[in-house]
C-alpha cells in the first residue's frame, strides 16, 4: 500500500462514484460530461509543475453549483437527483485545484456521500453491483489515507529537525518493512467482520423504525423512468412507435391454495385506467366518474372496495414494482378487483366504484402491493401449437378462452337482469362508425336497433364486431396521420387503411359497440405475457403495455374483448426465443430477486425469518415478544454463508483480475522501455511452451534460475530431457542477449527441440 498512490486511487474512485450515480439515475450523458472533466483536471494538476485554479475561482464555482442544484430541487428534478449532481460539480472542481491533505478527506467524504444519494435513486441490481465495488475501493482509499497523512507528518518533523541543526528524525521508515501482507490480512477482517455485522444488523433490526422522523417523506428511491401506460389515449398522429424493454414491475400469481399460476401460453390483463369520454381526438377518464375520495391506506390492512368473492374463482397478485416515480400512481389489477393490501407505507388511496380505478399515493421507489380479485369463467387469449393464434377462432368455441379452475364450466356468464329502461346509444349514433357497425351485424344476422335487439343479445354483437376487426384490420408500429379534419376512428375503420396498433383496435370496437347501443369502454394497462419459471412471475414492460375493450354484457357485468389480431399480440407480448433475449430475461430474473429478496427486504418478510405470525409486530412500546431462536440461528447461518461465498468469489475474481492487471502493465512497461526488444521476444513464444512441457513433467523452473541452470539441475534425472532443454535454451539466448531474430537453419533446429521434446515419454 504505497501512500504516494493516494491521487490515483482517489481518482478512480470518484469516477467509480459517478458511474453509480449514472447507473442509478441513468443519466449516461453526465458520465460523458464528467468523466473527462475529471481527467483532465487530475492531469493539469498532477506532475512537477502543477496548476491549479485560484480559490476565488473555486468558491465561485461552488456557489454558483449549489445555486442550480436549489433550483433543479425546487423544480421537477429529485431531491436526490439535485444532490447526486451537486456533489459531481464540487468533485469536478476539486480537481482542478491544488490538493492537500485536507482536500482528499473532502473527496473521500463527497465520494461517500455519492454514493448514499445513488442508492436513494435506485434499487437496481447494477447499482448493487457496481456498489460492492465500490465500498472496498472507499475503505482501501481510508486506510492509504491513513498512510498519506502519517508520512506527510514524519516528512514535516523531518524537515524541521533538519532545520534546527541536522539531528536525527524520532521516526524514519524502514525499508525493510513490507506491510502490504499484514494490511490485506486487516483489510480483509474488515470485510469480513463489517458483512457479518451488517448481515447481522439487516435481518434483526425492524422495519419502520424511526423512519417518519428521520427522513419524513424523502424515502425511496425517485425515478425519473417514463413508463408506456398512460392515463390518455391520443389518436391521428403518425410516425413510428418505439418499443422499450425497460422493465416496469415484477407480478406473481397465486390460487386459492396459494399456488402459483401461469404458464408461457397464458395472459394477463393488467388494467390500470378506464377511458369513457372521447373528445378532442383522445379517450380520458370520464368526467362524471365518482370518486371515494382520498382515504388511509394502511401499510399491512387490506382495503375491500369490491365486496366479498361470490361465485368467480379468487386470483391473488403481487405487484413489485421496480421504481416508482412517486405521487399519485394507478395501482394495476386483473379484473374484478375485490380489496388491495399495501406491502409499504402509502399515504392515501383513491378508488372509482363503476370502474375499479385504484390510484395511490406512494412513495418514490419500490413499491409492492396485493391485490385479490375475482375471475370470471373466462378472459385470455392465448395461442398453442395445436390452435395458432391467427387462425379464424369460432365465438363459442370454448378452447379459445383460457379458463380458470371453475368448478362449473357453464358459469361463464352472469344471469342477465331484465332492465327497467331501455338502453340508449352513447356516442357515435350516426355516421361512417355506426353504418359500418349496423351492416356487420346485419351479416351475422343480430339486430343492430337497440330498441328491438333483446338484451341478451349484447354480448354476441361484441363478439361479432371484435371479430370482425380481427379479420379485417392489421396491426402496425408504423402509423400514417390521419387526413385532417377528419376522425381519427373513421380514418382507420376506411377500406384503404384499417391498420394500426392497439389504441385504434380498441376505440374502433369501442365506438362500433357504441354506435349500436351497447355499452363499451376503453381500458389502458400492461399485459403480462413475459412468465419466468426461475422466479414464478411474470416480467412487465414498458412494451407491454396496451389498450383493450370492457363491454357490459348485462347489467353492471362487465367482460375483457381484445380485437387486436392474436397472432400479432402474442409475437409482439410473450418472451422471444432468442439467445440474446433468453441471456436478458436470466438477468432480468437476478434483478427481480434482488429487488425481491435484499431490497424489498421489509417488516413482513423479517417476522416471517424470526417465527412470527403475519402481521405480528416484533416490538411493541418496550416489550420485546420470544422469537424462534432455531428459525433465526438458521435463517443467521444461511444468510451469512451465502454472503461468505458470494464475498470469497467477489475478493478471488478481484484477486485474478488484479494480477492479469499486473502483468498487462508490466508487460506494457517492458514494450514502452524497450520497443525492439519486445518485437523480437515475440518470436519466442517456444520458451513459454517450454516451460509448460516442464511443469507438465513435474520439473518446473523457478522464477528465480535461468533456464541454461535449471536443465544443469535436471541433468541427474533425466539426461535427455536436460540436453532437449539446454538447446532450446540456447535458441532463447540468441534472441534475447544476441537481440537478433533466428535465421532458417536455427529456426529448423529449434523446431526439430520442440518436436523431440514433446515426444519424450513421460516419467
Amino acid at each position: 500500500m504505497n501512500p504516494r498512490r493516494l491521487p490515483v486511487t482517489v481518482c478512480r474512485l470518484v469516477l467509480l462514484g459517478i458511474v453509480l450515480y449514472c447507473a442509478a439515475d441513468e443519466q449516461w450523458g453526465m458520465l460523458v460530461l464528467a468523466g473527462p472533466l475529471v481527467l483532465i483536471g487530475w492531469r493539469m494538476t498532477s506532475g512537477p509543475r502543477p496548476r491549479g485554479l485560484p480559490g476565488w475561482a473555486v468558491a465561485l464555482l461552488v456557489l454558483a453549483f449549489l445555486a442550480n442544484a436549489a433550483r433543479s430541487a425546487m423544480g421537477d428534478m429529485a431531491v436526490a437527483s439535485a444532490f447526486c449532481q451537486f456533489i459531481i460539480f464540487v468533485l469536478i472542481v476539486k480537481f482542478f485545484e491544488k490538493r492537500e491533505a485536507r482536500d482528499y478527506a473532502q473527496m473521500l467524504m463527497l465520494s461517500a456521500f455519492l454514493c448514499i444519494g445513488a442508492l436513494l435513486l435506485s434499487p437496481r441490481l447494477l447499482v448493487g453491483v457496481l456498489l460492492a465495488a465500490f465500498l472496498p475501493m472507499l475503505v482501501y482509499a481510508v486506510m492509504q489515507f491513513q498512510f498519506f497523512v502519517a508520512e506527510g507528518a514524519w516528512r514535516a518533523s523531518h524537515d524541521k529537525a533538519h532545520q534546527l541543526g541536522g539531528a536525527k528524525a524520532a521516526v524514519a521508515p524502514r525499508s525493510g518493512d513490507r506491510p502490504g501482507p499484514r494490511l490485506a490480512g486487516v483489510f480483509a477482517l474488515i470485510f469480513i467482520v463489517g458483512g457479518a455485522s451488517a448481515s447481522l444488523v439487516f435481518v434483526i433490526v425492524p422495519r419502520g423504525v424511526g423512519q417518519e422522523v428521520l427522513f419524513g417523506r424523502w424515502m425511496g428511491y425517485p425515478s425519473g423512468a417514463v413508463t408506456g401506460f398512460t392515463d390518455r389515449v391520443r389518436l391521428g398522429e403518425g410516425g413510428m412507435i418505439s418499443q422499450s424493454s425497460a422493465v416496469v414491475f415484477d407480478v406473481a400469481m397465486y390460487d386459492a391454495e396459494n399456488k402459483p399460476v401461469g404458464s408461457p401460453n397464458q395472459m394477463y390483463y393488467l388494467r390500470g385506467a378506464v377511458l369513457e369520454d372521447y373528445r378532442d381526438q383522445q379517450w380520458q377518464r370520464a368526467a362524471r366518474a365518482r370518486s371515494s375520495g382520498r382515504q388511509p391506506l394502511i401499510e399491512g390492512r387490506p382495503y375491500r372496495f369490491g365486496g366479498q368473492i361470490e361465485r368467480g374463482q379468487p386470483l391473488l397478485q403481487v405487484y413489485t414494482m421496480r421504481s416508482s416515480p412517486g405521487d399519485w400512481i394507478y395501482l394495476f389489477s386483473v379484473w374484478k378487483p375485490v380489496s388491495i393490501r399495501s406491502m409499504v407505507r402509502a399515504a392515501n388511496i383513491e378508488v372509482e366504484p363503476q370502474t375499479g380505478t385504484i390510484r395511490v399515493e406512494a412513495p418514490s421507489g419500490r413499491f409492492k402491493y396485493e391485490v385479490q380479485s375475482e375471475l370470471p369463467g373466462f378472459a385470455y387469449p392465448r395461442a398453442t401449437p395445436e390452435r395458432p393464434a391467427e387462425a379464424s377462432q369460432d365465438d363459442d368455441d370454448p378452447d379459445w378462452l383460457v379458463r380458470t379452475r371453475m368448478p362449473d364450466a357453464e358459469a361463464e356468464e352472469e344471469p342477465v337482469r331484465p332492465r327497467r329502461t331501455r338502453r340508449g346509444i352513447r356516442g357515435f349514433g350516426e355516421g361512417p362508425i355506426a353504418d359500418l357497425a349496423r351492416v356487420v351485424l346485419a351479416e351475422d344476422a343480430i339486430e343492430p336497433d337497440p330498441l328491438v335487439r333483446p338484451i341478451d343479445q349484447d354480448a354476441r354483437a361484441a363478439r361479432i364486431i371484435e371479430r370482425w376487426l380481427r379479420e379485417n384490420c392489421s396491426y402496425t408500429l408504423d402509423l400514417q396521420r390521419s387526413a385532417p379534419g377528419e376522425d381519427p376512428i373513421e380514418w382507420f375503420l376506411r377500406p384503404e387503411n384499417r391498420s394500426g396498433h392497439c389504441e385504434y383496435f380498441a376505440s374502433a370496437m369501442t365506438a362500433m359497440c357504441r354506435s349500436v347501443g351497447v355499452n363499451a369502454r376503453v381500458v389502458a394497462g400492461y399485459l403480462a405475457a413475459e412468465w419466468s419459471a426461475q422466479t414464478m412471475s411474470y416480467t412487465v414492460r414498458e412494451s407491454n403495455a396496451h389498450a383493450w375493450v370492457e363491454v357490459e354484457v348485462a347489467p353492471g357485468v362487465w367482460r375483457t374483448f381484445d380485437p387486436t389480431p392474436p397472432g400479432d399480440l402474442v409475437g409482439i407480448h410473450q418472451a422471444r426465443p432468442g439467445l440474446f433475449d433468453r441471456i436478458s430475461r436470466f438477468f432480468d430474473s437476478i434483478e427481480y430477486l434482488w429487488i425481491s429478496s435484499i431490497v424489498g427486504f421489509d417488516e413482513e418478510t423479517r417476522l416471517r425469518l424470526m417465527g412470527a405470525q403475519p402481521g405480528e409486530r416484533q416490538f411493541r412500546s418496550r416489550e420485546f415478544r420470544p422469537v424462534d431462536g432455531r428459525r433465526v440461528l438458521t435463517g443467521l447461518v444461511q444468510s451469512l454463508m451465502i454472503g461468505a461465498a458470494a464475498f470469497a468469489a467477489a475478493f478471488f475474481a478481484g484477486r485474478a483480475g488484479l494480477a492479469a492487471w499486473r502483468r498487462y502493465r508490466a508487460r506494457k512497461r517492458f514494450e514502452a522501455a524497450d520497443p525492439a526488444l519486445a518485437r523480437l521476444l515475440r518470436q519466442a513464444g517456444f520458451y513459454g511452451q517450454l516451460l509448460e512441457e516442464l511443469d507438465r513433467r513435474g520439473h518446473g523452473k523457478p522464477s528465480w534460475r535461468p533456464p541454461a541452470l535449471h536443465a544443469e539441475a535436471i541433468e541427474a534425472t533425466d539426461r535427455s530431457l536436460a540436453e532437449c532443454v539446454r538447446r532450446i535454451a540456447a535458441m532463447y539466448y540468441i534472441i534475447r542477449f544476441d537481440r537478433r531474430p533466428l535465421t532458417a537453419g536455427e529456426q529448423a533446429r529449434l523446431d526439430d527441440d520442440v518436436a523431440t521434446l514433446r515426444a519424450m515419454p513421460r516419467r
